[in-house]
């Protein structure tokens, strides 16, 4: 595995712990499989979620979609940065209120 993905597992698990709902029992969940020549890696959160609004915006960089905290807006930039880098298939999934997904597949 690619030393790439230590600052994408890093950025997405912190912001599932920073973006956590407090009134559910935080919980982020990691999933790694391999079929074939695909791997695939999926960080799950059942935090707050990004408004579907957001969605197309999350990516760019100094967009934040929420004053809550102090952050540059460089996180999911640089995440989605390092998935082009790995050549693979960066996927998000996210409901407001519920949680947010990313899977990356590469071969």
């Amino acid at each position: 595995m690619p030393v790439l993905v230590i600052p994408l597992f890093n950025n997405l698990i912190e912001n599932g712990l920073k973006y956590a709902r407090k009134e559910v029992n935080p919980k982020i969940s990691i999933r790694v499989n391999q079929d074939s020549e695909i791997l695939c890696i999926e960080i799950e959160d059942n935090g707050e979620g990004v408004k579907k609004e957001d969605h197309k915006k999350v990516f760019d960089m100094f967009y934040r979609s929420n004053n809550k905290t102090k952050e540059t807006g460089l996180g999911l930039y640089l995440v989605k940065h390092v998935a082009g880098k790995l050549s693979g298939n960066f996927e998000f999934e996210s409901t407001e209120g519920e949680g947010t997904k990313f899977s990356l597949n590469y071969s």
